[in-house]
């Protein structure tokens, strides 16, 4: 399991993904 062998495990997408999660959570409260 190395990030070059799966994209969802490497740390950069994680955090991504990460960010995009905490963006739509904030979206939802505000609304």
């Amino acid at each position: 399991m190395t990030p070059k062998g799966n994209g969802k495990n490497s740390p950069y997408a994680h955090r991504k993904l990460q960010k995009m999660a905490l963006t739509s959570l904030q979206q939802s409260i505000v609304v």
